[in-house]
């Protein structure tokens, strides 16, 4: 005679509900990157109290933004050269890996220590170009160590990151988004489905979002306010402390040689039409510190001291230049002086083409493979700055470019 146990088809035994228990908390470790035995409720059957695990410390400690600029640091033009936007310097700090060699990337996390070349054969024709390119895109994440910290958090934005950029194609073609089976996916997949459908509701998202968190650099291009109010605020505050650092090392009279670009200016002339703009710039100490700060670059507290000029630096792809200062007692200035600023000449701060060509003022962000900003990072704080005085439709004077982008009557 069978036993009743047996002959009920609804009971389980322990080990079946203990498997379902932990197929079910395994999901849930995979969506918020903790690893087995790390979680509060194993730490409670070990005895043990719940509390921050040492994997969240560790991974809070190399995503934070001094070990992101530390990976960026290792990035040198003569040893990571003629890479796509989708596999620059940026992104690979972002995703945990240093430039050890040339074309050779390395993860220096304690659990991983993975090694990555990524080089392109000069023949390859433009589809085996990007099937070669998304691949090491998807390794960044891919040839972490299982342990990694890096390996779950590249992982899960490269999903969001394609996922994004697919949805996108898809209701491009369609002309309206398709509806999608979510009956079947798994806790990660859902975690990853309303990710990607916050980002696609956020009005005009410039940066991928990992960015944001690694340094705060990067919101001046993202302002969701109507007069461009955010990217004002935080290029007078870069202003302001290029003003002081101006002002100690040169005097308030001091003059520099920044020329406004022409394509500045015509890009300036499209957004205010019907603005009569005075292309004669007095460079004086404010408006310089107001142009370097709305071109991303920065003076150096530790610079060096020099009577005729200065390095200026971008702290997203930490180019430098030279700035070069005029004042007025140096109209007459010895000839060694003079052949000096003669030869400072050729390394004179040119405010777009001074950047790395990766960097997100000349070239913006890559999302994926084929999906890029359609305008560059300097555009798009010169269209913000300028909101104010798009609203303007006549103007009764000729205004300077420094008046468009600053001044109170626009």
């Amino acid at each position: 005679m069978a036993s009743s146990t047996s002959a009920d088809p609804q009971q389980q035994s322990a080990a079946d509900i203990e498997k379902s228990i932990e197929s079910t908390l395994s999901e849930w470790r995979s969506c918020f990157d903790v690893v087995d035995g790390s979680s509060p409720i194993a730490n409670r059957t070990h005895g043990t109290a719940p509390g921050p695990s040492s994997f969240d410390e560790d991974r809070r400690t190399c995503l934070s933004p001094e070990a992101y600029q530390s990976r960026l640091r290792s990035f040198r033009p003569e040893t990571y050269f003629a890479k796509p936007l989708s596999l620059s310097p940026l992104v690979c700090a972002a995703f945990g890996w240093e430039n050890t060699d040339v074309d050779i990337l390395q993860c220096k996390h304690p659990k991983c220590h993975a090694v990555l070349c990524i080089a392109f054969h000069p023949g390859l024709n433009k589809q085996c170009y990007d099937n070669l390119n998304e691949q090491y895109l998807q390794m960044l994440s891919s040839c972490h160590s299982p342990k990694c910290p890096f390996k779950s958090y590249s992982g899960r934005w490269l999903k969001v990151m394609y996922r994004q950029c697919n949805n996108t194609d898809k209701s491009q073609r369609s002309g309206n988004g398709q509806v999608e089976n979510v009956e079947s996916e798994n806790t990660q997949e859902r975690l990853l489905r309303k990710t990607t459908q916050s980002l696609k509701e956020s009005p005009q998202i410039y940066v991928p979002p990992y960015f944001l968190s690694l340094s705060n650099d990067f919101l001046c291009f993202e302002d969701y306010s109507n007069d461009g109010s955010i990217t004002r605020r935080l290029v007078e505050e870069g202003a302001s402390n290029n003003v002081s650092l101006l002002c100690t090392r040169f005097g308030t009279e001091a003059e520099f040689e920044i020329k406004i670009p022409d394509v500045m200016t015509i890009y300036l002339r499209e957004l205010l039409p019907n603005v009569e703009m005075d292309l004669e710039s007095h460079c004086d100490v404010e408006n310089a510190a107001r142009l370097l700060s709305t071109f991303g670059w920065n003076m150096q507290k530790d610079s060096r001291k020099d009577s005729v000029g200065c390095v200026v630096k971008c702290h997203i792809c930490l180019a430098q230049s030279w700035l070069s200062c005029r004042r007025k007692k140096d109209e007459g200035e010895g000839p060694s002086k003079k052949r000096r600023r003669e030869r400072m000449q050729d390394a004179t701060l040119h405010l777009i083409d001074s950047h790395r060509l990766y960097c997100p003022y000349v070239g913006g962000f890559s999302f994926w493979i084929g999906h890029q900003s359609e305008l560059p990072g300097w555009k798009v704080v010169v269209s913000n700055l300028a909101r104010c005085a798009q609203s303007t439709k006549t103007s009764r004077r000729s205004l300077s470019v420094f008046d468009c982008l600053w001044g109170e009557e626009c």
